[in-house]
């Protein structure tokens, strides 16, 4: 039982690293506060109903999975 919950382990951080990788970068972010980028375009309206949402979902299910999976661990 151990062995197969240090490979689920294995799989969520290897799960997590990928996805984190494909989101955006967000290096304008100092922008919104000097003043700048503010401006609104169709998918910063409708972020919620992007590719960019959809990755940040997945992001927080694996990582809330790996953190029930190392409880888990350290319980057996």
């Amino acid at each position: 039982m151990n062995g197969f919950l240090i490979f689920i382990e294995f799989v969520l951080a290897i799960a997590i690293i990928a996805v984190v990788l494909m989101q955006q970068s967000k290096s304008d972010g100092l922008k919104g506060f000097t003043g700048g980028g503010t401006q609104e375009t169709f998918f910063s309206k409708n972020r919620s109903r992007t590719g960019e949402a959809f990755l940040k979902k997945i992001t927080v299910l694996l990582a809330i999975l790996f953190a029930v999976n190392t409880i888990l661990m350290n319980i057996l």
